[in-house]
């Protein structure tokens, strides 16, 4: 596998120190140690079990002769894929959040937080290369489910310093209750969540607020085959002065 690394915006840079939080393997209590990347830009004709077989071959070891650990087992935990979230693109493209027990050598560039990699995935079953990106940054609006006709979306904001997968995840069981349990509760939402840069250096002004406001109304609209469709807002800390931000814009 050939990757590059470029930034969330799509123009490459070199990779940047310092360590995402979600990059970094966190233990649960069944002392598994796990990391979730998002893979966005498959192609619309691969499946889910295509895609499963495809990253299961990816090997997690230096030493792809260890025998032994190859043969403990399926390396992934969990995998989501949906269509992308964007109107536009929904119909070509599909993003997947896929739970690594342990990070594939070969999708080990996704170390900063605001770098993706474009890695190549081999070719599909009609012969053509599949080519995606991939990142822990999860900036942007990740779509977590796939329905075809949703009654309601149930977006996730994350608050200050947050990560908008990993701070919705259980430090215990390693599941991500966006992901993993509402869809189960609530069968007829589809369920996304908001990731951008949290960090917010400086100082917490109205502006800045009032901008990040601005950038999530943005992918809002993006985002939303039928602007009729009822909204569920979830927010933590930073992330519910944004939502009370878009709501009093839009």
């Amino acid at each position: 596998m050939e990757n590059e690394t470029r930034s969330a915006s799509g123009t490459k840079r070199p990779t940047e120190p310092g360590p995402d939080p979600e990059v970094q393997p966190r233990q649960t209590s069944t002392g598994i140690k796990r990391i979730t990347l998002r893979i966005s830009s498959i192609p619309i004709r691969v499946t889910k079990g295509r895609l499963l077989m495809i990253l299961e071959g990816l090997t997690p070891f230096r030493n792809p002769t260890d025998e032994a650990k190859r043969h403990r087992g399926t390396n992934i935990d969990s995998l989501s894929l949906a269509p992308s979230s964007s109107v536009c693109d929904s119909d070509a493209y599909q993003v997947a959040t896929v739970t690594f027990k342990e990070i594939p050598t070969a999708l080990a560039g996704c170390v900063s937080s605001a770098s993706t990699i474009i890695a190549s995935l081999g070719v599909d079953g009609g012969g053509e290369e599949i080519e995606v990106d991939v990142d822990s940054h999860f900036r942007g609006l990740t779509p977590l489910n796939h329905l075809a006709n949703p009654s309601v979306d149930v977006i996730a904001v994350t608050g200050l310093a947050g990560h908008a997968f990993g701070s919705w995840r259980s430090r215990n069981t390693g599941k991500m209750w966006l992901r993993d349990m509402i869809p189960i509760d609530l069968p007829n939402a589809r369920i996304l969540t908001y990731g951008y840069d949290t960090t917010l250096p400086g100082s917490k002004s109205n502006a800045q607020i009032s901008e990040y406001a601005n950038q999530f109304l943005e992918s809002l609209k993006d985002a939303r085959h039928d602007p009729h469709r009822p909204i569920i807002f979830i927010g933590h800390s930073l992330g519910g002065l944004l939502i009370k931000e878009v709501r009093s814009c839009a």
